[in-house]
């Protein structure tokens, strides 16, 4: 009986029947519709504040998809995260299933790695969803013209296309360290998955008004937002190895440290507090 209710399908199967994550892959899913809205009703120049960054939005699908993404990156795509990973073990603990697996003879080491990878697997599966749909919604409207970063070369379509994908890899990356506080914040939590979602979003804020301070100096280097835009280097040709790679090990490096401390802290936890 345990080890079929910690199989990842069926877990994986619990999740996305909740209505809040059906809510969740719906508005990500029609998330597209927002920049494709604003540009039908010409008040994209409003929001982006430049007419070069306009024209490049509607020049070709390929860049409304990085567009889009430049929207989704400050706020849709941490949000998804924290939110299954917030959600992973705070709501069961809320529900007292967690404790009910425990009695049955589940180990702690095995709900945390179904979660962690449920928690995964639905991120993926929302953000990758988002691109595919932004991408054909941004080729339909606007062709298969190549990718025109302000300031840059053009990239033909269909390199253009692999960047893309480059760039939801490195989207992902880039915020493996709110997923992994999330997840810290959930194991922590006694059934309290708002403090766990809602904590790394609050984080991400500080970080953010952090980095505009000039006096911290070198320091902001290391605040964990100093990786959120790093998957736009792969707009540019040739990419910026430098500002990939520091990027990339930040939000890696946070990560690390907020999992061994999630696995830490639910092992001593108490589970029937």
């Amino acid at each position: 009986m345990t080890s079929q209710m910690l199989q990842v399908r069926v877990e994986a199967r619990r999740m996305y029947r909740r209505p809040a994550c059906a809510l969740v892959l719906v508005l990500a899913a029609a998330f597209p519709l927002l920049p494709l809205l604003l540009a039908a009703v010409g008040s994209t120049q409003t929001v982006l504040g430049s007419q070069e960054v306009t024209a490049f939005a509607e020049s070709s699908g390929l860049s409304f998809t990085t567009f889009t993404f430049l929207l989704a990156g400050q706020l849709v795509v941490p949000t998804v995260a924290a939110y299954f990973f917030g959600e992973s073990l705070a709501r069961d603990a809320e529900w007292g299933s967690l404790r009910s697996l425990i009695v049955a003879g589940a180990s702690r080491g095995r709900i945390l790695e179904v979660k962690a990878l449920c928690a995964a697997a639905a991120t993926g599966v929302v953000i990758v969803g988002c691109a595919v749909t932004t991408l054909a919604v941004g080729v339909l409207f606007y062709g298969s013209g190549s990718l025109d970063a302000p300031g840059n070369s053009s990239i033909a379509f269909g390199p253009g296309v692999g960047r893309v994908g480059l760039m939801v890899l490195t989207m992902l990356l880039c915020n493996l360290w709110i997923a992994a506080l999330a997840f810290l914040l959930s194991a922590w939590s006694h059934g309290n998955p708002l403090t766990a979602v809602g904590g790394p979003l609050m984080v991400l804020l500080i970080s953010h008004l952090l980095g505009t301070f000039p006096g911290l100096g070198y320091a902001r280097d290391f605040l964990p937002t100093r990786s959120h835009g790093t998957w736009m280097v792969w707009a540019y040709d040739p990419v910026p190895t430098d500002i990939l790679s520091w990027g990339v090990f930040v939000s890696v490096l946070y990560a690390a440290l907020f999992g061994i401390a999630a696995v830490v802290a639910f092992q001593t936890r108490d589970i029937s507090a």
